[in-house]
């Protein structure tokens, strides 16, 4: 768990989009919340799941995952898993 805080602190460190860039809600229904932050040229696209389900998500094949709560993952996927947190950034 150590592990994992450290990464978090790692990863938002790296991305200042996270901490200082424009916040825009995307979605926020069925116990699915997703937002974007951009800062710069980077975007960056969270993906929660509070739900005790399986969601599907619609995805841009521009974005790459960079950090999954659950499971590692090397392209985005379709669907989130109940209670699992995805952050993908923007390529390009």
């Amino acid at each position: 768990m150590l592990s994992y805080y450290r990464n978090l602190i790692a990863f938002r460190r790296r991305y200042p989009a996270l901490t200082t860039g424009n916040y825009v809600c995307l979605q926020l229904e069925n116990q699915l919340f997703n937002y974007k932050r951009k800062y710069q040229d980077v975007m960056v696209n969270v993906y929660l799941n509070f739900s005790d389900e399986i969601k599907r998500m619609d995805l841009s094949p521009n974005y790459e995952v960079v950090l999954s709560s659950r499971r590692d993952l090397s392209s985005p996927p379709r669907e989130i898993l109940p209670f699992e947190a995805i952050v993908l950034v923007k390529k390009g």
